[in-house]
């Protein structure tokens, strides 16, 4: 069986993540949307247009929040954060940070 070179296996690296980015900015785009329907739409309180409306955006916000975080800590184990410019690895770990501490404020609060 043939090994796989280098550079064969981190262009299958890069392609795993920027399927799973591809996939939280789909997932966003779902959530964007059904929240956006829902204020446009504005069903009445406690009606199924509201209720699914609701879950979609849930979902859709949940697996951003997956794939975003599947994403970064993939790159981070196969040491791919090098190919990114910095602004990018910085503006990545601000939210990261900036999630994580909002998350412990929440629950302490």
């Amino acid at each position: 069986m043939a090994q796989m070179t280098e550079p064969q296996t981190e262009q299958r690296e890069l392609r795993n993540v920027k399927t799973l980015i591809g996939l939280a900015i789909g997932s966003a785009a779902m959530a964007a949307l059904a929240g956006i329907t829902l204020l446009i739409a504005a069903p009445e309180a406690g009606s199924v247009t509201e209720g699914a409306l609701s879950i979609a955006a849930f979902v859709g916000g949940i697996s951003t929040a997956g794939f975003a975080i599947a994403a970064a800590i993939y790159a981070q184990i196969k040491n791919l954060w090098h190919y990114a410019p910095v602004w990018v690895r910085v503006l990545a770990w601000v939210l990261i940070a900036y999630a994580v501490t909002t998350t412990i404020w929440n629950w302490i609060t």
